[in-house]
């Protein structure tokens, strides 16, 4: 009869919660303990807020542990104790050093959304889609002290759409993933998957993103400002400055479309056409479909004009 499988699950957000649940629910598997970010606090009260895994473990009882830090000697001596066959680390947020790489007997196995050695680091599906890839994936690796530069066990290619955002590719991981994950696990451990080393001659690598990364160029051409708004959907989202009566007002733009008309104005300029708006950039004209002014629900273009078209001049 095989043996059980101990792991010690590290993740932290909506994203890992399905791979935890997949592994948990798995006869072969024994999910020993969970490590998740602490909680963090949120909102002008900075009201502490469980990670999504944090309540997961709580909600399965599962062993939860929150360290501020992996460095130290204590936590150390803790997730060695629990004497894990395998780690899985499904978006933890953290790197884990080396003297942790090294405890489980089967290594430490990581999810990344991308194909390594492609998108590397902490931002893969936007990037994907901000830099018009046709294609993305999932990557199950070993880690080790690099980011993300350890060797493949199994690479899965997800075809990226024409209309695709970072919300819906990650729906595709969430839906894809949990399974290949645990395949993976089982043919690594019964000594089917020899693991590859990555090619460095083709990596890329990615960074976090922050709110500015967000902010719209209209002087690129309407493709490329197209996939930011839809790499940029959930964070930081994209958003542009609207100058009412002189003051100035942050949009975001959620949705737009890239029209025929070519852009005979500054890019930037807006103009109103049968009831849609548009936005001139470097090549063509976009046509805003939904957006939401800073602080208010999320409107079409239509009631936007309505309520606003007489302010309406210039984006920037």
């Amino acid at each position: 009869m095989k043996q059980t499988l101990s792991v010690i699950f590290f993740g932290t957000p909506k994203l890992a919660v399905p791979f935890l649940d997949r592994l948990n629910q798995e006869d072969s598997i024994s999910i020993k303990a969970v490590i998740s970010q602490p909680d963090k606090p949120v909102g002008r009260k900075h009201i502490q807020i469980p990670s999504p895994i944090k309540q997961y473990a709580q909600n399965n009882n599962l062993p939860l542990l929150q360290p501020k830090t992996l460095k130290s000697k204590n936590i150390f001596e803790e997730i060695k104790s629990i004497e894990a066959q395998m780690f899985i680390v499904v978006a933890y947020g953290n790197l884990l050093p080396k003297n942790i790489l090294n405890l489980p007997h089967f290594g430490v196995v990581n999810v990344h959304p991308s194909l390594l050695p492609r998108h590397r680091g902490p931002s893969p599906i936007p990037f994907a889609i901000r830099l018009g890839d046709k294609q993305s994936g999932l990557s199950i690796m070993l880690l080790d002290e690099g980011m993300d530069t350890g060797p493949l066990l199994a690479l899965k290619t997800i075809p990226i759409s024409e209309r695709e955002t970072t919300t819906s590719f990650t729906e595709k991981i969430i839906s894809l993933g949990p399974e290949f994950l645990l395949q993976t696990i089982k043919n690594y451990q019964d000594g089917l998957i020899k693991p590859i080393p990555q090619d460095n001659s083709k990596a890329t690598q990615t960074y976090l993103l922050s709110r500015q990364d967000g902010r719209i160029n209209w002087s690129l051409a309407a493709q490329d400002i197209d996939r930011q708004i839809r790499a940029m959907n959930p964070w930081p989202s994209s958003w542009t400055i609207w100058q009412k009566k002189g003051q100035p007002i942050r949009l975001k733009i959620l949705e737009v479309k890239i029209t025929s008309f070519a852009s005979t104005k500054p890019a930037g300029s807006v103009f109103v056409k049968d009831d849609h708006l548009y936005v001139h950039t470097s090549d063509k004209a976009l046509e805003i479909l939904t957006l939401q002014i800073e602080g208010k629900s999320c409107i079409s273009s239509s009631q936007f004009i309505h309520g606003y078209g007489s302010y309406l001049d210039f984006f920037e």
